[in-house]
This record gives structure tokens, C-alpha cells and sequence, in this order.
């Protein structure tokens, strides 16, 4: 088992205990019991906030007030279900793709959480192969999955064909992943958490490296201590900053600007393991999965807290 780990997940296979960590629904490896916790966050246009369940294997959809209204997926491995749903993109036409982290996939549902196809088979091949997937984004015509156990990022599009791959092992500078897991585009750069290097790279449309930015630390400034989510607006880019329970953020050129956010479990900008993140597009509001506290918290486009709301004791049983 990785060092990183030592003995917490005592009984847990070692490379699944550290990829499903970063799938965001097994937290023993940041020094917690295990426990299943809330996966990731996105959200659509129309204000709806999309949280995926890894216990119950399903996709919790809230309205702009945090009202749970829509509730789709199922454990399991069939059509329309999940093993360990992580990552959420919601595509250009509407629909929602989510990792099926467990089952290695991509599965693709209407608004409605109505089933429409699924891609990608457990694997290490070029194509459409998958070892324990997270993170997943949207361009205008393309689909981006972090593909963590192989360390890449795969190409496909609307239809689930796909079209290409890049990034490798390792640690030096360049397209070189140690556990990629949250993904974001902007209209013209992939931007990757590269969970195990504490650093974000970032890549043209094309998957060509441009640069890379953070290290390993806890201090003010470009450092984390295992990043997971990530989310973007027209001028910052948003890490949620786990270990190091913060979010940080940087402009377009990977040039620190600010912290917010702190250790904690109290009312307000208090976090616990925060994952997930997400932008609403209507308001400008950001949205931050508070994993180990089991609750999103709100914060406006300048990082202030506004408010929060729980969630469902559903979401988050021991193991």
C-alpha cells in the first residue's frame, strides 16, 4: 500500500483504497475511517445541481434552493446503473454524463435521468478503456474523462466514439499524470488535477501541454495537499484545495489570487475534505461539496459564504 495511505484502509485492496479515494467515496486514505461520502457536484443551467451518490448508486438532482426533486440510478452494473458514480458533466444538448467509476464507464442520461447510452470497458489499452475513471468535462463537441488508474485523459464524442488520448506516468514536467482526477475546459484549455503530483497541468483543446502550476504544501498560496475537483469561470480557475480544506484560486495563466475556506464543521465557510465543485452558469455562484461534513456549501463569485444545506444521511454510511 502506497505510504501516503499507511494503514488506514487495513482489508481494502491498496490500489483500489487510493483510486476510489479520488473517486471522492472512500475518505480513509486523508487519515478518516472508511466512509462513503458525497462524489462530485455540476451543475446544469437551469440552476439544478447534480450530486452524485457512490452509496446508493445514484444521481441526486437539487433545484436552486437545495430541494432534492429527481433521484436516478441504481447499484449495479446494467444499463442505468452504477457502481461508485463519481464525476458529472452536463453536455451543451442537455444531457448529463457521469462516471461510472466501479463499472470503469461513462454512462449518458437525458434532463430527466433517463437512460441513453454508455462507453468505455475496465481495461489499459489505447481506446476506449478505463481503470477506475473520476473526472469528466465537456467541450461544445467532446467528452473528457480522467481516466486515473492509467493516467490519461480520453477523447470521445457525444456518441461515446472515440477519437483520442494523451498523458502518461510520472512526476516530471509535462503531460505526466500520478492520479488525474477532477477535469475542467475553458474555450480554450483542458485543465487537469493531477492529484498525486499536487499540481495543476493544464492543455490546449488538442491535448498538447501548455504548463503546469502548484506544489506539495500547506501554506498561503500555490500549494495543496491533494486537490480533487476543479471548475471554472470566465476569468478564475477553483481547486478545491482536500487535504489542506480550502479552495484556492487562480486566473486563466495559472497565477495564484486567493484562498477561502477552513478547517471545521460550524455554520459558515467551514470545511471538512471539500471535493466536489462546481459554478451554476445562472448565478455565478459557486457550490462546494463538503465531503466529510456531508453538506454543499454556497459561496459567491468573490468566495463569500452564503449559505449551505445537508445532505441526506443517505449519501454517507460507513463501511
Amino acid at each position: 500500500m502506497s505510504k501516503v495511505f499507511g494503514n488506514i484502509c487495513s482489508g481494502v485492496n491498496s490500489k483500489t483504497a487510493v483510486l476510489a479515494s479520488l473517486a471522492g467515496f472512500l475518505l480513509c486514505p486523508l487519515g478518516f475511517s472508511a466512509q462513503l461520502a458525497p462524489g462530485a457536484i455540476a451543475a446544469a443551467a437551469n440552476g439544478e445541481v447534480f450530486i452524485s451518490s457512490p452509496n446508493t448508486g445514484s444521481i441526486n438532482v437539487y433545484d436552486s434552493n437545495g430541494t432534492l426533486h429527481l433521484q436516478f440510478g441504481s447499484k449495479g452494473s446494467g444499463a442505468g446503473q452504477f457502481n461508485g458514480p463519481s464525476g458529472m458533466a452536463v453536455l451543451n444538448n442537455g444531457n448529463i454524463a457521469v462516471v461510472d467509476t466501479g463499472n470503469s464507464r461513462v454512462e449518458v442520461f437525458d434532463p430527466n435521468g433517463g437512460f441513453i447510452l454508455q462507453f468505455g470497458t475496465p481495461g489499459s489499452g489505447y481506446g476506449p478503456q478505463f481503470t477506475l475513471p473520476t473526472g469528466i468535462a465537456a467541450t461544445s463537441n467532446q467528452i473528457l474523462v480522467a481516466d486515473t488508474g492509467n493516467n490519461r485523459i480520453s477523447a470521445f464524442d457525444y456518441s461515446g466514439n472515440f477519437i483520442s488520448q494523451f498523458g502518461s506516468s510520472g512526476s516530471g514536467y509535462g503531460p505526466q499524470f500520478n492520479q488525474p482526477t477532477g477535469i475542467a475546459v475553458t474555450n480554450n484549455q483542458i485543465l487537469v488535477v493531477d492529484t498525486g503530483n499536487n499540481r495543476i497541468s493544464v492543455f490546449d483543446l488538442n491535448g498538447n501541454f501548455s504548463f503546469q502550476f502548484g506544489t506539495q504544501g500547506s501554506g498561503y498560496g500555490p500549494q495543496f495537499n491533494r486537490p480533487t475537483g476543479i471548475a471554472v469561470t470566465s476569468n478564475q480557475i477553483l481547486v478545491t484545495d482536500t487535504g489542506n480544506n480550502r479552495v484556492s484560486v487562480f486566473d486563466h495563466n495559472g497565477n495564484f489570487s486567493n484562498q477561502f475556506g477552513t478547517p471545521g464543521s460550524g455554520y459558515g465557510p467551514y470545511f471538512n475534505q471539500p471535493t466536489g465543485i462546481s459554478v451554476v452558469p445562472a448565478t455565478g455562484t459557486i457550490e462546494v461539496i463538503d465531503a466529510g461534513n456531508n453538506r454543499v456549501i454556497i459561496f459567491d463569485m468573490f468566495g463569500n459564504f452564503r449559505s449551505l444545506f445537508d445532505l441526506p444521511q443517505l449519501i454517507q454510511v460507513p463501511i
